[in-house]
């Protein structure tokens, strides 16, 4: 519903962004087998294991958000308070001279990026919009979050990507097809299948607040008056 979950996605991607690049849910299975830790006395010792080597400080993030609506921005607002450099992506097919004030073009949103944010409706100009191609000049250091809809990447490419070390992880919030079944999605392999490399994944969950819950009732209701008024809201058809 329009405008009800603006923050809460937002604030959900921030969220994704800082389990990857933390590494949190692989240092949280870790911790809880607690023999390893007690055995090799410090976790500094494996830290070679996570997050790349070590996790970049925020005020050396270059955050590419294509998107650039309402969620876009105030993703934007969250990543610039934390110090990062925002990058605002330029529609893919517009020419870089045609590039509009504020905006970066498509191609150096994928080359320059550390962290690359999907925040853009699905349409068909945006199906597959990220895949084997664009996975192929990314950073190697970049990781890749999913918040816009699951179309929008390919996930047998980006499978692929983050198994052969293409990148070094990503996070999304929403599949192709869902509810997601394990072994019928490239992302979430069967049970004797190895895992996919450095992805965590959430259950299309980045809507979900207590503050979007209370907006949405209020919007219904709103809708609800203005339709007993003879009142158009919020009218998507």
């Amino acid at each position: 519903m329009p405008d009800t979950n603006t923050e809460t996605v937002a604030e959900h991607a921030v969220a994704l962004y800082f389990a990857v690049k933390r590494d949190i849910v692989s240092m949280h299975e870790w911790t809880m087998r607690g023999e390893e830790w007690e055995r090799k006395g410090t976790g500094i010792l494996d830290m070679n294991t996570f997050c790349g080597g070590g996790a970049r400080g925020c005020r050396n993030e270059v955050v590419g958000i294509v998107g650039g609506g309402k969620i876009g921005t105030a993703i934007s607002t969250l990543c610039k308070a934390l110090g990062m450099k925002v990058l605002i992506s330029e529609r893919k097919s517009t020419p870089k001279e045609e590039t509009r004030p504020g905006r970066t073009p498509f191609a150096e949103i994928l080359s320059q990026s550390t962290t690359i944010i999907l925040s853009c409706p699905l349409s068909p100009t945006t199906k597959n919009l990220i895949s084997a191609s664009e996975f192929s000049v990314m950073r190697r250091d970049a990781i890749l979050i999913n918040v816009a809809r699951g179309g929008v990447v390919n996930e047998a490419a980006l499978a692929d990507a983050l198994d052969r070390g293409e990148i070094l992880g990503a996070a999304t919030d929403v599949f192709e097809r869902e509810p997601v079944e394990k072994g019928k999605s490239a992302l979430i392999r069967g049970e004797r299948e190895k895992r996919v490399r450095n992805l965590i994944v959430s259950p299309h969950v980045a809507w979900f607040g207590r503050e979007s819950q209370e907006k949405c009732v209020k919007t219904v209701g709103e809708i609800f008056e203005g339709f007993m008024r003879g009142e158009k809201i919020n009218c998507v058809a």
